[in-house]
């Protein structure tokens, strides 16, 4: 007889697990039931803001399916009001009763709202879910002006997303920099050189005391300095968007007795297992070491160690990777590590202001380790970094080096994401054996059960590269012909062809590109030149 596994909450890390637990052979043995808040199933909640950009944008994953034919229960627009963890059973807000052997709590966190006077809910919002974002959207419609209280990767996300829908933004940030807690002062000074070129304008050091609806149904919000209370501005928009950072939901766990931490949070070992052996947290709503993690990351690695503990495969969490990479009002910005690192370090730094490009790692002075660091403007060795991070085993590289952009040398076998251990080496091995593989396709050779976006435009980016060493190494055109350009330009001379298509036919496979375009036009017009000459 099948065990009774229960899991509250299904976000990104819920559906994560039930993506790990379906690997490690769960279903098998345990029947699973699924409570969400949510009306809907599991979504992307990382690109959100594409909604802003796209409204028809596809953020749900697709793999629910699978799961509900293996059994899994799922009660959408449910909430768990109670859980008694002697007796092994919840309480649902309608009255219904579930019972379990093992509970994984997957709550997540909910925004956090500063209590200013005058908030009005027809014009004032948070930014964390579906229905957060298309209530900004209709709302946008009537409006012409956004005031957004936030300047850290959230807020700076929905100014540019705001902005997108043709609104006027301006940015508010108690700090005296944007994404504080992410950047140095460097780096954020030339994240606010982006924003301001871009339109979005900023008010730092300044905190939201006072909302007011006027009677043409605009918001009059009064804004005190950080430093100067006794003189406060007042600002006209027409809405307001709170993101101001999230709070660890763990009222269910705090009303049921399980230990919570001093800061919030479920508190949770290093097998992601709370204070009741047969309860589980993972992702926002859990605390290690009494610290809550709102990236996506950190919940995906408990995610994997819950499920594998559950159907007792003993594993536990040796490091939670909090590096973040994403494009911010068009500027791509990475962090890894611990960029903050100050003592006995080395820093080596990057910094091209004309071309927005900032570069810094941490080093330690004594074994040479990278320790962290940050990337704005070009990202395409985030993979290298991440990688020296998660397996910081005798490093013999030249940091120096790495810092330069563009630098293709410096691939190694590092994952690309939390979701999956996918690695270039694996993509270039691939690629090479089956060049014409597309990403997805590469993908699903891997064996990968479950990828994110970031993963897909990272596997994306990696075979690009892995295309561009091949060529390199075989000295091809590109990857439509298994010939160099002296080939190209010999077969054109010894063979008449009438266009580009035939060519290829014969040659070639695919459409081609524009680079092999030119260079077989080229070649073809200099036989069809030699040919009148010799007339």
């Amino acid at each position: 007889m099948k065990k009774q596994l229960l899991l509250i909450g299904y976000g990104m890390v819920g559906h994560k697990f039930l993506e790990e637990f379906k690997d490690l052979d769960g279903f098998e043995k345990w029947n699973v039931t699924v409570i969400s808040e949510e009306a809907v199933g599991a979504y992307d909640r990382v690109n959100l803001s594409k909604l802003f950009y796209e409204q028809n944008y596809n953020l749900f994953f697709s793999s629910e399916a699978t799961f509900a034919k293996a059994g899994v229960r799922f009660f959408y627009n449910s909430k768990a009001i109670e859980l008694d963890t002697q007796n092994h059973f919840v309480v649902l807000d309608d009255g219904k009763i579930i019972e379990f052997e093992c509970c994984v709590l997957a709550t997540g966190s909910y925004p956090f709202v500063p209590p200013v006077v005058g908030i009005d809910p027809q014009r004032c919002f948070t930014y964390r879910n579906i229905v957060d974002a298309t209530q900004i959207i209709e709302k946008a419609k009537t409006s012409s002006k956004a005031l957004v209280i936030g300047g850290g990767l959230l807020g700076i996300e929905a100014g540019a997303a705001l902005q997108n829908l043709d609104l006027e933004v301006e940015l508010v940030e108690q700090s005296k920099r944007v994404m504080p807690t992410q950047l140095d002062a460097q780096g954020s000074t030339l994240l606010e050189k982006k924003l301001l070129q871009q339109g979005i304008k900023l008010t730092l050091a300044h905190l939201v005391s006072k909302i007011e609806t006027n009677y043409d149904s605009s918001l009059s919000v009064e804004l005190k300095p950080l430093f100067d209370a006794e003189n406060p501005i007042i600002t006209r928009t027409d809405m307001v968007i709170f993101s101001v950072g999230v709070r660890p939901n763990d009222h269910l766990a705090r009303k049921a007795g399980l230990v919570i931490s001093p800061r919030g949070g479920i508190e949770v070992d290093l097998t992601s297992q709370t204070s009741c052996e047969s309860i589980y947290a993972i992702g926002e709503c859990a605390s290690i070491d009494n610290k809550s993690y709102g990236l996506v990351g950190p919940g995906y690695q408990m995610a994997k160690v819950a499920a594998s503990n559950i159907v007792g495969v003993a594993n536990k969490i040796c490091y939670l990777d909090t590096s973040t990479k994403l494009k911010l009002s068009g500027l791509e910005v990475g962090s890894f590590g611990n960029p903050f690192a100050d003592s006995n370090v080395d820093k080596i730094i990057y910094y091209d202001p004309k071309n927005f490009i900032y570069r810094t790692l941490v080093i330690s002075k004594e074994q040479n380790k990278l320790l962290g660091g940050i990337l704005i403007g070009d990202s395409s060795s985030f993979s290298v970094f991440r990688s020296l991070i998660l397996d910081p085993q005798d490093q013999e590289v030249n940091f120096s080096d790495l810092v330069l952009p563009q630098n293709d040398d410096a691939l190694v076998a590092g994952s690309i994401c939390n979701c999956d251990k996918i690695t270039f080496v694996q993509i270039a091995d691939l690629v090479n054996h089956s060049p014409y593989l597309n990403s997805e396709e590469i993908l699903e050779k891997l064996g990968t059960s479950f990828y994110c976006k970031f993963c897909l435009s990272e596997v994306k980016d990696l075979v690009s590269k892995a295309y561009k060493c091949i060529m390199r190494q075989k000295q091809f055109v590109c990857f439509h012909f298994d010939y160099s350009t002296d080939q190209l330009n010999e077969i054109a001379s010894t063979n008449y062809f009438a266009d580009f298509d035939t060519f290829i036919q014969n040659y070639g496979r695919g459409r081609g590109c524009n680079i092999c375009k030119k260079v077989v036009e080229d070649a073809m017009g200099k036989q069809k030149l030699a040919k009148v000459v010799g007339m």
